[in-house]
């Protein structure tokens, strides 16, 4: 079976559509005390601030990544026709509610992360090769962390391909709020932008031909599934 490659960024999620947890765990805080997201559709810009923490970081704007109308994703021709897709299948999630001890932008206003297996929203089933073991060194949303998923055995090149770490920066309080919810083992879509600079983590991403903009691979590409 043919596989994507590893993907290790953040988005910036307008929405999200996963199952609703009944659990609640311990969130950042959204204000002037915690984290603040301004979106500029139309300027296709957004500004950050984060004091969460030992963070420190005040109306830093950055570019919106997405794809063109005909579902084109490039990091130098920039578009917000479509807004990116994240599909597949929610192994496991962490919240960081005191922040990120990162120089990462990206990572500073991260504050929860997903660890997803690719594959269409639609047709995820559930994984029957077992579960991501090993977890380590989760200090940071996506740049630290080391784990073993199903079919592989070591966790060196974590994320593997077919497999991307996320960090999921809210664009408002309720899609904050929303992030309570991330419950593991269960199909996920994210739907968002990426951020460029110093937020954007893997700068070479690849997504769907079909139109959708869904990434299914980083860099090494060695095909799609």
């Amino acid at each position: 079976m043919a596989r994507g490659g590893q993907v290790s960024l953040a988005i910036l999620l307008m929405a999200s559509i996963v199952l609703a947890g009944c659990v609640s765990p311990e969130m950042q805080e959204w204000g002037p005390d915690g984290i603040e997201v301004a979106v500029d559709e139309s300027a296709g810009t957004a500004t950050f601030s984060t004091h969460t923490g030992d963070n420190d970081l005040q109306d830093d704007v950055a570019n919106l990544l997405g794809c063109d109308a005909d579902g084109n994703f490039s990091v130098a021709a920039t578009s917000t026709d479509k807004p990116i897709r994240i599909e597949g299948w929610l192994h496991l999630s962490k919240h960081f509610p005191d922040g990120a001890a990162s120089s990462s932008k990206g990572e500073m206003v991260s504050t929860s992360a997903v660890i997803v297996q690719f594959g269409k929203y639609d047709e995820v089933t559930l994984p029957t090769q077992g579960k991501v073991e090993g977890v380590k060194d989760w200090h940071t949303p996506f740049t630290s962390v080391r784990a073993t998923p199903p079919g592989f055995t070591s966790a060196s090149k974590f994320p593997h391909d077919g497999w991307a770490i996320v960090g999921l920066i809210p664009a408002n309080e309720n899609i904050l709020d929303g992030f309570a919810g991330l419950d593991w083992h269960q199909k996920i879509l994210l739907e968002g932008w990426l951020v460029d600079g110093q937020y954007l983590g893997d700068s070479e991403v690849h997504v769907s031909d079909d139109g959708d903009c869904r990434i299914y691979a980083g860099a090494n590409i060695d095909g799609f599934r």
